[in-house]
């Protein structure tokens, strides 16, 4: 008879140790899915500031340089970039050559780097002028719903395509 209590004390315990590793299971979960939300928001709000800035310091560009000309032939008056170039490579088309965006005449700071996301790149070709920025390697689906998201609340201008966000700021 002795066997057998010891054996039901031993089946309860185990039976204990189960809930309590379901139970925390359940809460990494809850706190993981916590986690994911607080991201999804400071990154989506993080890509809608950054962007509001950088169009305006394009913005800028043709106002303070409106003689400005870049060379290519390709909105003479944002920066030449007829490839994606870091943002920390664009200069005023009229500005001193040495003065990057970022640098020259009412020098504002450039962007941070946005955690998950490369950084951004600026593109003035023969289709538009326009911003990128990409979801880094991973590109899960929460990435891809984020961009999504900032395409929707942007509007028209802004498509994804796979991990990447393009911003369409002339055409």
């Amino acid at each position: 008879m002795k066997r057998y209590q010891r054996g039901f004390g031993t089946g309860v315990a185990l039976f204990f140790i189960a809930v309590l590793t379901a139970a925390s299971a359940a809460a990494w979960h809850i706190a993981r899915s916590a986690g994911d939300v607080q991201y999804f928001q400071e990154s989506k709000d993080a890509i809608l500031a950054q962007k509001d800035d950088i169009v305006g310091r394009l913005i800028a560009c043709r106002v303070m340089f409106p003689n400005g000309d870049n060379g290519t032939g390709y909105r003479i008056q944002y920066p030449a970039a007829t490839a994606p170039t870091s943002l920390s490579e664009l200069h005023c088309p009229g500005e001193a050559a040495s003065a990057s965006l970022w640098s020259g005449e009412n020098r504002v700071l450039q962007p941070g780097p946005i955690p998950g996301f490369t950084e951004w790149h600026f593109v003035n070709d023969s289709v538009s002028a326009r911003l990128q920025i990409a979801a880094v390697t991973d590109t899960s689906q929460l990435h891809r719903d984020l961009l999504v998201l900032v395409a929707e609340r942007i509007g028209a201008q802004a498509s994804v395509n796979g991990a990447t966000l393009t911003i369409a700021i002339a055409s």
